[in-house]
């Protein structure tokens, strides 16, 4: 294992305290998940967009299977491996039979390859929490952020400013959009369809008594139960909608399908259904930041982030 602190190569046999430095391991690569200190660091410093950006553990889950998902240009050089091995052996006709074979064993190996269960990785974020070591930016799934008003409200915008109201299915999604400060980049207010939090609904309330010109924005999950959003809000009576504009840009099926970059968890396997926050946070923001200015559907605004790439 590799030190994540001072680089110190160490041997699972030496115990679970670098002896150099004295960082405390959490994380055994022998474990099913197979991930050291060093390898869980690193993917969420690419969840994390470098630092710059809070994630979930659904966008740590997509980097984890990127990294395991194999190479399917790699059964051309299995060939050509197998064809010299085989020729060295038996010559010509062997040459031919263990190219092919290794060429096929390899191309089957990378097509029926599965990922992970999601479940993975639930275990390890306590691990790294329990050995002292808080991954940066990472917003844990049971957290909610903000449990008192001043840490929601410095980051929105001045009530003139505010343009949009933007409807989330989960909390959780809330959190993460407001900790990335989506609210003052896009002039916006963000709540759950379930009123969370629930100290800024008043404000919701009141700016949409006040402004008609304010429009409402649905954004969701593409699970089924996601896409009934606007039904529950509506049957919630929580906002004054009446005179409102309303427009969906919540994640569907269809749209995952074209998501070229998600190909690593296999979308398809579960009907294309995805949590939202499995997409990192400065694509979804300029999707949002296109649909909403240009008045188009979130897929153009995807395309517009260079996250829509599948042509079959």
């Amino acid at each position: 294992m590799q030190c994540p602190k001072c680089s110190k190569r160490v041997r699972a046999a030496e115990g679970v305290v670098c002896p150099d430095c004295g960082y405390v391991f959490a994380l055994d690569p022998r474990d099913p998940h197979g991930l050291s200190d060093f390898d869980f660091l690193r993917l969420s410093h690419q969840a994390s967009f470098g630092g710059r950006h809070h994630f979930t553990q659904n966008l740590l889950y997509v980097y984890y299977c990127m990294e395991r998902v194999p190479t399917h240009a790699m059964w051309p050089l299995a060939g050509l491996l197998g064809g010299a091995i085989g020729y060295h052996a038996l010559g010509v006709r062997g040459g031919v039979m263990g190219a092919a074979a290794a060429a096929g064993l390899v191309y089957h190996g990378t097509k029926s390859w599965r990922p992970p269960a999601r479940t993975v990785l639930d275990g390890v974020c306590d691990q790294m929490a329990s050995a002292g070591h808080r991954l940066p930016r990472f917003i844990p799934r049971a957290l909610f952020e903000f449990r008192d008003e001043e840490k929601y409200v410095e980051h929105l915008p001045r009530a003139i400013d505010v343009d949009h109201v933007i409807v989330v299915d989960r909390p959780e999604l809330v959190d993460w959009l407001v900790l990335n400060d989506l609210p003052r980049r896009l002039n916006a207010i963000v709540i759950s369809h379930t009123g969370y939090p629930n100290y800024v609904v008043p404000i919701v309330c009141e700016l949409l008594d006040l402004r008609k010109s304010i429009g409402i924005y649905l954004l969701h999950d593409s699970t089924e139960s996601s896409m009934a959003i606007r039904k529950q809000l509506a049957d919630s009576r929580m906002l004054p909608t009446t005179g409102h504009r309303f427009f969906n840009l919540g994640l569907e099926p269809k749209q995952v399908a074209f998501m070229k970059q998600l190909d690593a968890i296999q979308p398809s396997r579960n009907h294309f259904r995805i949590p939202l926050d499995s997409i990192p946070f400065n694509v979804l923001e300029r999707a949002l930041y296109t649909s909403i200015n240009r008045a188009v559907p979130l897929l153009t605004g995807f395309a517009a982030a260079g996250w829509v790439g599948r042509d079959d």
